[in-house]
């Protein structure tokens, strides 16, 4: 039986010096993101972080996806595949994705890392720029629209931005042309597709387009979210008022204006979800309107959705950076959406959820108090206990 036993231990002895491999934690990152095609700053570097294997000598293999080598990037400065780090030159406009792949032949330990489209290369369009100028807005349309029809240009944000800008100012004229009948929808959809394609920021780096977008958005919100909010603000200073009311009669009468208002209520919320679901579309701080989604989900008594929207919201906000820039728009969009939810997240008892997105926006507010002063009387007649 002792034989029997030894056997078992030195068999799982030996099993683990073949079977237990060390894992690489790898890891790298890169000096820029984007890329001005044509111009002379066009090569970056890539540097790995990764932790050094225990023993040995690790063996490093970069791989770059999203064109041809040669044509579209070249390892430059001697660099090569193996190097340790890298710096490449981007040519051509596209995402390039990175991966670095890392083994050691002693310890037999691997480990990989991928950044998925870590690097854009976007176009300069001088024609498209000249045609906005000189308000030759149709042609400016008409053009743009070309650009993103090219195959080798369609992960360019660049030109889907000037032709949502072309048709926004078409739009706003007086020109009665059939051909831009529905120039404003147009316009709203062509510059969803950019702020899709633009994964690193090119439309923000572009100061006439940022401002396009910033001001497009601010305008959209204005002109929607105050005739849907107000009646959630209503509603919600009714459910506040049974708080505190003692009379039967009173209550029994906040209850039935509640009801009454019921019906367009819920129409609200709905219109109101929907609007903040459009605004997903165009902007790239995706947390106000998601909190705003998650109180028309929570009033509206669809629970389930709202809950979908936390499991990942949750993580965001707790790893949110403060140092980002927000434009008007999302500030506003965060103030509305801190407060819809966290109204509902009160009357649940659900207040450790309310405490961290409030903290995490008054970081946020806390350089412009006074453009955000709903926001702080809020937080201090309400959640005076988070502090």
């Amino acid at each position: 039986m002792l034989k029997f036993n030894l056997s078992i231990l030195f068999f799982f002895a030996i099993s683990s010096c073949f079977f237990t491999q060390e894992i690489i934690k790898v890891d790298f990152d890169a000096d820029m993101n984007l890329i001005l095609e044509g111009e002379k700053e066009n090569v970056v570097t890539f540097t790995s972080k990764t932790e050094a294997s225990s023993e040995g000598t690790d063996i490093f293999k970069w791989s770059i996806s999203g064109g041809e080598q040669g044509k579209s990037w070249k390892f430059v400065d001697k660099a090569k595949e193996t190097s340790q780090s890298i710096s490449v030159q981007f040519i051509s406009i596209g995402n390039y994705s990175i991966s670095l792949s890392v083994k050691n032949k002693k310890t037999k330990g691997k480990g990989k890392k991928k950044k998925k489209n870590l690097i854009s290369v976007v176009g300069k369009y001088p024609k498209l720029v000249q045609l906005f100028v000189s308000d030759n807005l149709k042609k400016l349309v008409k053009t743009a629209e070309k650009y993103t029809l090219n195959e080798k240009l369609k992960t360019d944000p660049i030109p889907l931005a000037w032709f949502s800008r072309g048709l926004y100012k078409i739009s706003a004229s007086d020109d009665d042309d059939p051909a831009f009948a529905n120039a404003f929808n147009d316009s709203y959809g062509a510059l969803t597709k950019a702020v899709k394609a633009d994964v690193n920021r090119a439309l923000q780096a572009d100061p006439e387009l940022g401002n396009f977008v910033d001001n497009y958005k601010k305008e959209y919100v204005e002109k929607n979210i105050d005739k849907y909010y107000e009646i959630l603000k209503t509603t919600f200073e009714l459910q506040d008022d049974l708080e505190i009311l003692t009379s039967p009669d009173d209550i029994k009468e906040t209850k039935e204006s509640i009801k009454s208002e019921k019906k367009q209520f819920d129409k609200s919320l709905s219109k109101l979800n929907g609007f903040a679901k459009k605004y997903l579309k165009i902007t790239d701080k995706k947390i106000g309107p998601k909190l705003l989604q998650m109180a028309t989900f929570y009033s509206l008594k669809n629970s389930s959705s709202a809950n979908e929207i936390w499991k990942t919201l949750e993580e965001e906000i707790n790893n949110l950076s403060t140092d980002i820039e927000y434009s008007e728009a999302d500030l506003l969009m965060l103030e509305y959406g801190t407060i819809a939810l966290c109204r509902y997240w009160k009357s649940s008892k659900q207040i450790e959820n309310a405490c961290l997105v409030l903290k995490k926006a008054q970081e946020i507010f806390s350089n412009d108090e006074e453009d955000h002063e709903d926001f702080f009387e809020f937080y201090a007649n309400k959640f005076n206990s988070c502090k």
